[in-house]
């Protein structure tokens, strides 16, 4: 364990100036560099922050002394931060919409409410805080997607069924930079076919006619054709693939397919069954499949 020292201090303990985040990162700090020295080093770093780090209005509301640099955390965190309604912060996240924000600014709210809310809920038990998380970021994807200002994008980043907040906002942002260039792009539209580009220009800026791109066959499960593009989607139990055309599974459950009259079913270990496909005719006589 190193000794304290003076100059690691100062840089790294920053000054309270009465905003919250600053207090965040001043007891961040404490708990990284309490946990790099030695006993006597947290000692004296425990003297350095009640004489050097707070504000007259945080020295009120803390002890003159502490033995241990975990009981001073502990009291900033209760008596120095502000302690959210989960009620509040769920509203907010339930009600929060892009509107005139840039969609970095965006994501980033949504993140700070996701975070908010968990915390909030947690109430610092952590074994809450595992259960709460991947419940509430499921919440906060849907409020991201439900939000979006554009509306095709939103459809686009809802079919995906993303699984993690932060991939969500950065394919939002590569879709958004994406139909940038190509609105950029002077009297032309670009459409993307199965591996390749092809361009339909207008000259003297005519009308263009959107391509159906899914007429090619370019999505494993299901195909969805708008204006100028189109984006893939996969059937109940599957998420998409890196590539946004592919389909995998999202649970490792085995499941039959077979023929029943003139439908396709399939069928998991628990006796669930699903009817994936049906026709009009009178039965259908074999199946034949293609792994994607």
């Amino acid at each position: 364990m190193e000794k304290f020292d003076i100059k690691t201090a100062v840089s790294l303990l920053p000054i309270m100036n009465g905003d919250e985040d600053i207090t965040k990162k001043l007891i961040n700090s404490i708990e990284l560099y309490s946990s790099m020295i030695d006993k006597d080093g947290q000692g004296i770093l425990i003297n350095f922050i009640l004489k050097t780090r707070l504000t007259e209005n945080a020295k009120l509301r803390l002890s003159a002394s502490y033995s241990d640099c975990g009981l001073l955390v502990e009291d900033m965190k209760t008596h120095l931060l502000t302690k959210k309604s989960s009620n509040a912060v769920h509203a907010e996240l339930m009600n929060i919409r892009q509107n005139t924000s840039s969609l970095e600014n965006y994501g980033k709210k949504i993140e700070e409410l996701f975070v908010d809310l968990t915390i909030s809920q947690a109430d610092g038990d952590q074994n809450a805080y595992a259960i709460l998380k991947p419940i509430n970021e499921k919440l906060a994807i849907k409020r991201f997607t439900d939000g979006l200002r554009d509306r095709n994008l939103s459809t686009i980043i809802s079919a995906r069924n993303y699984g993690l907040l932060k991939d969500a906002i950065r394919a939002a942002k590569d879709e958004e930079l994406s139909s940038s260039r190509s609105a950029s792009t002077e009297d032309t539209v670009y459409y993307s076919g199965r591996g390749r580009s092809a361009a339909l220009t207008a000259p003297g800026g005519g009308l263009c006619t959107d391509i159906d791109e899914c007429r090619d066959d370019v999505c494993s499960h299901v195909c969805h054709n708008v204006p100028g593009t189109f984006y893939c989607s996969c059937f109940t139990g599957y998420a998409n693939r890196w590539d946004r055309r592919g389909c995998k599974a999202t649970s490792s459950h085995l499941g039959v397919l077979y023929v029943s009259g003139n439908c396709v079913r399939s069928i998991t270990r628990d006796a669930h069954a699903t009817q994936l496909y049906s026709t009009q005719t009178r039965g259908i006589t074999g199946m034949d499949y293609d792994v994607r």
